[in-house]
C-alpha cells in the first residue's frame, strides 16, 4: 500500500514537473522569424547615428566610399547600398593602397579601417577585422615606415601671438576677416582650445559652428564665457563652458 501511494505521488510529481518545464520552454523560446517592425527599425537607425559624432560619421563615410572605389578598381563590384564580400586580404591591400597611392598617414588609415568595420557591422555583416593576424603587422609596418617623416611644429607663444595680432591690425584681409582672426587667435590661445572645438569646415555646419548665442559677455565687459558645442572631453555633446 505504501509502495502504491509512493508510486502515485511520484507519477504526480513527474507530471507536474513536465508541465512546468514545458511552460518555461514556451516562455523563453524566441520566434523563428522576428516580424518586421518599421518603428523599431527606425529607432535602431537613430541609435546607430547617435553612437558617433558628426565628424566621425563623415570620416567613416569617406572611408567606406574610398574602400568601395578601391574594390571596384580591383574588379570586385560593390556599392554603399550593396557591400561586397571581403576578407582580411582585401583590408591588407586597401591599407597598402592608402599608404602608397593616397599617401595617407598611419592614423588616417587606421581610421579608414575602423570606418569600413563600422559600416559592415551596421549592415549586419561579419566583423572582418576580428581575429585578424596579418593586418596588425601591416599597420605596424606602415607606422614604422612613416616614423622617419618628422614635421617641425613650433608652439604659438605669446610673442608669436602678439606679432600675428599686430600684423592683422595693419590690414591683411578685409576688416571683418582681420578682426575675426584676431578674436579666434586670442580666444584659442588663452582658452587652450583645440582647432576642432571652435572651427568648422563649412558655414552651414550649425552643429559645430560657434554663434553669438554661445558667447556670454559680462556686464563690465571685462570677461566672457564661451560655450563649446563639441569637445574631445565631452563625448555626449552636452556642451562645455
Amino acid at each position: 500500500m505504501l509502495r502504491s501511494s509512493f508510486k502515485i505521488a511520484a507519477d504526480e510529481n513527474a507530471e507536474i514537473q513536465n508541465t512546468s518545464t514545458g511552460c518555461r520552454r514556451d516562455v523563453s523560446a524566441l520566434p523563428i522569424a522576428f516580424p518586421n517592425n518599421d518603428v523599431l527599425e527606425q529607432q535602431a537607425r537613430n541609435l546607430w547615428d547617435l553612437s558617433l559624432c558628426q565628424r566621425t560619421k563623415q570620416t567613416y563615410r569617406s572611408a567606406l566610399q574610398s574602400f568601395i572605389t578601391f574594390m571596384n578598381m580591383s574588379g570586385i563590384q560593390g556599392s554603399i547600398m550593396c557591400l561586397p564580400s571581403i576578407s582580411e586580404d582585401h583590408l591588407i591591400y586597401f591599407a597598402t593602397h592608402c599608404k602608397n597611392s593616397k599617401n595617407l598617414q598611419h592614423d588616417t588609415i587606421k581610421m579608414y579601417i575602423a570606418g569600413v568595420r563600422y559600416h559592415y557591422l551596421r549592415a549586419g555583416l561579419n566583423d572582418h577585422t576580428a581575429g585578424t593576424e596579418r593586418l596588425p603587422y601591416i599597420m605596424r609596418g606602415i607606422k614604422k615606415s612613416q616614423n622617419n617623416v618628422s614635421r617641425n611644429r613650433l608652439p604659438i607663444t605669446s610673442e608669436v601671438l602678439k606679432r600675428l595680432c599686430n600684423l592683422l591690425s595693419t590690414g591683411v584681409f578685409s576688416p571683418f576677416m582681420d578682426l575675426m582672426l584676431q578674436c579666434a587667435f586670442v580666444t584659442a590661445f588663452f582658452g587652450f582650445l583645440r582647432c576642432g572645438e571652435f572651427t568648422c569646415k563649412t558655414k552651414d555646419d550649425y552643429l559645430n559652428c560657434v554663434i553669438i548665442d554661445d558667447v556670454e559677455i559680462s556686464l563690465l565687459h571685462d570677461r566672457f564665457v564661451l560655450k563649446l558645442k563639441t569637445s574631445k572631453t565631452d563625448p555626449f555633446r552636452l556642451g562645455v563652458h
